[in-house]
């Protein structure tokens, strides 16, 4: 009896939140696509690694299930889904840059300048 609960439970757990991180890479698809140039820190390693993660536990869940298309093969089919579209997003920033963007610098927008001291004489 508490077995069963215990899985029903779980059940909910994983579709819920998992649910919610289909949606939660909505923000930052948005943010990506509107980038005109893109951000240092996002990490096409990364997003592939999520690619990978996702879709394996899809796979492994549509082979333990005997081949069929369920629920949790759907949902972390989604979750892949949306970090390819994440990852497709920062490697289109990448080769792609859009027209006015400023170039790629690894140095910072606004170099240091001293100020000119009048009394201080060179």
């Amino acid at each position: 009896m508490l077995e069963s609960i215990y899985v029903q439970a779980l059940a909910v757990v994983f579709t819920v939140s998992n649910s919610i991180k289909v949606f939660s890479y909505v923000p930052m698809a948005i943010q990506l696509a509107k980038l005109k140039q893109p951000a240092k820190g996002q990490s096409e390693l990364t997003w592939l690694l999520w690619v990978l993660c996702n879709l394996s536990i899809a796979l492994h869940m549509f082979e333990v299930n005997a081949r069929q298309l369920d629920w949790v093969v759907l949902l972390m089919g989604a979750n892949a889904g949306m970090c390819l579209l994440c990852f497709a997003l920062i490697r289109r920033a990448r080769r792609f840059p859009q027209e006015g963007a400023p170039p790629i610098s690894n140095h910072s927008p606004t170099p240091y300048k001293p100020r000119s001291n009048p009394s201080v004489r060179a």
